[in-house]
């Protein structure tokens, strides 16, 4: 099993697909099966380069993660036609969160969770920590909307799709458009 991190400082010097080769005929052993897990892709460029030829090789599986909306979107589909599968990661539903954080079903619980929602993470906050759990939200939600949508569909009016999300977001459950 080989394991590239590409958020660890000590594989900043992994840019390009070149270095992703380079990287993986270094670690790779012949003659038994090989599984390379590669954190965060997007942060080489022309990744798929590289990943077309050895996901074609005999004994190597390759798992890929990313946060990219390159890697959320169908453009990964025309890149690794009929050569992927992509696997959608979601936050908890309500029962995998009570089964998560130890918790029996209550009015409180649901609370929380309705309110705070599924992600995993918030489960090493403390509870009284509004302010982290705040952050903790806020920062993927920054992530999501400005990294994944803003950068890639090159929106310049980023304070009305900002305060369209929150509108929608404040008004889950109500008609949004009325006919």
């Amino acid at each position: 099993m080989m394991y590239l991190n590409m958020e660890d400082p000590d594989n900043a010097s992994i840019t390009t697909y070149e270095h992703l080769n380079t990287w993986i005929k270094e670690h790779i052993s012949n003659n038994k099966r090989n599984y390379i897990l590669i954190d965060e892709i997007q942060e080489i460029k022309e990744f798929e380069k590289t990943l077309r030829y050895w996901i074609k090789q005999y004994g190597v599986d390759i798992i890929v993660t990313g946060s990219n909306a390159m890697m959320l979107s169908s453009d990964i589909a025309s890149v690794f036609a009929g050569r992927y599968i992509r696997v959608h990661i979601h936050s908890l539903s309500y029962s995998e969160y009570l089964q998560f954080n130890s918790l029996q079903s209550s009015d409180n619980s649901l609370l929380s969770y309705l309110y705070w929602g599924g992600m995993p993470f918030l489960s090493n906050i403390s509870a009284d920590d509004i302010r982290s759990k705040t952050d903790y939200l806020g920062s993927i939600y920054d992530t999501i909307f400005v990294k994944d949508i803003v950068t890639r569909k090159q929106i310049r009016n980023v304070n009305l799709v900002d305060n369209l999300a929150h509108f929608i977001a404040d008004n889950n459950g109500f008609p949004i458009i009325n006919d």
